[in-house]
């Protein structure tokens, strides 16, 4: 499950406008009105990017590096995931908290799993790994994991801003900005984004945090989320009919007893 930096230095693109011409010799014409380039790992961009993605408008120069990491549960991630950029780690814990156990309503999960439509127990033990992964996923990366994690840290100088609303992206994902109060977690510029796929066999949450960018990809199982969920209910069901749960209760325990 070792992580690793894609390669590209030798890519590159140019925009002028509705048009995009890339290193592979394409010329596209996509929903955006932006000026710039990339070439390998720096780009220079002004304007709207591609609307399918959401509305991002962007001013600014900058160079970025990617690291991949795989794993079976967010923790593999972080922990299989490497980048030597500094401010790396303090981004990375900042991360780890955002996705951690809920801390009550107004929490980043809460918000992130009701942007899925999906119920808040159910992403965390997603996340977790708490699930049986189906074979048919297991086998797809052999050894690597089913998750995906994609670290992108960028350092420059400009502005940008995004809002995304829903629509299918250019990935196929309905991506949802959720909405966050100012924190220290995630700094001016930053953002949280998060959204199912079509087919509904995936999901993507984007963290934005200091000058990185945390993507992760995990496949929504799920069969295997409400195969486990009745599992939980017929536990919680079996300990209520057993004989300690049954007991009479103990003096103090503020059990009000129907009458006799």
């Amino acid at each position: 499950m070792a992580a690793n930096c894609p390669p590209g230095w030798s890519d590159w693109a140019l925009h002028l406008g509705p048009f995009s011409y890339t290193s592979g010799g394409s010329l596209e014409t996509k929903p955006q009105f932006k000026f710039g380039g990339q070439m390998g790992k720096f780009k220079a961009e002004a304007g709207v990017s591609d609307v399918r993605d959401g509305l991002k408008f962007e001013m600014r120069a900058q160079a970025f590096v990617e690291a991949v990491g795989h794993g079976n549960s967010t923790a593999e991630l972080h922990e299989n995931v490497q980048c030597d950029t500094p401010g790396f780690k303090e981004a990375l814990e900042k991360a780890k908290t955002l996705l951690g156990k809920t801390g009550g309503p107004g929490s980043a999960m809460v918000r992130i799993a009701q942007a899925l439509g999906i119920e808040t127990r159910q992403l965390e033990r997603l996340l977790a790994g708490e699930v049986s992964w189906p074979e048919s996923l297991q086998s797809v990366k052999p050894g690597d994991g089913v998750m995906e994690l994609r670290v992108k840290a960028h350092t420059g100088l400009g502005v940008s801003s995004q809002v995304c609303l829903g629509w299918c992206d250019t990935k196929g994902y309905r991506m949802m900005g959720v909405g966050m109060e100012a924190s220290a977690m995630i700094t001016s510029g930053g953002h949280v984004f998060a959204g199912k796929h079509t087919s509904g066999e995936s999901i993507r949450i984007i963290l934005g945090i200091m000058n990185f960018t945390f993507e992760y990809t995990c496949p929504l199982a799920q069969d295997a989320l409400e195969a486990n969920a009745a599992t939980l209910t017929n536990s919680a069901d079996d300990a209520g009919s057993s004989p300690a749960a049954t007991a009479s209760p103990t003096a103090g325990a503020g059990v009000v007893g129907g009458p006799g």
